[in-house]
């Protein structure tokens, strides 16, 4: 997600801290916005067995709110939002208000989500090994 809404960023980032040849690199990330709604429906699995609790804040992250929203902002924009190019503007002068790379932070929240799982896969297999 963040290489397809802030390149030039990830490219400056990869190339500080990989040092690595940046084109191999790129070829092997998939895309996310083709990749992402498998992702999201296996995740969803493992989350409703594991932290059932947990399943309305993984797809609240994902959905647009059931209500219509007076504004969109950077509080509610979500990763639906961003998987249809939803950029909001004003004026004439078209100001970017906020565009997909708000949904950044909240996929972030989604990968901590499904870490959860993988803390409690752990868990549950330490204790049933000892």
């Amino acid at each position: 997600m963040q290489k397809e809404c802030l390149p030039e960023q990830f490219e400056a980032a990869h190339k500080k801290v990989l040092k690595t040849n940046y084109k191999d690199f790129v070829k092997k990330i998939p895309s996310f916005s083709g990749k992402y709604q498998d992702w999201y429906s296996e995740s969803l699995v493992l989350i409703k067995q594991l932290l059932p609790d947990r399943v309305s804040d993984f797809t609240k992250l994902y959905e647009k709110p059931k209500t219509k929203r007076k504004d969109i902002t950077h509080e509610n924009y979500t990763i639906e939002d961003h998987r249809h190019g939803l950029t909001v503007t004003r004026g004439w002068e078209k100001e970017k208000v906020v565009g997909p790379e708000a949904a950044i932070p909240r996929f972030e929240q989604q990968l901590n989500i499904l870490k959860s799982v993988k803390n409690v896969l752990q868990a549950l297999f330490l204790t049933s090994s000892n």
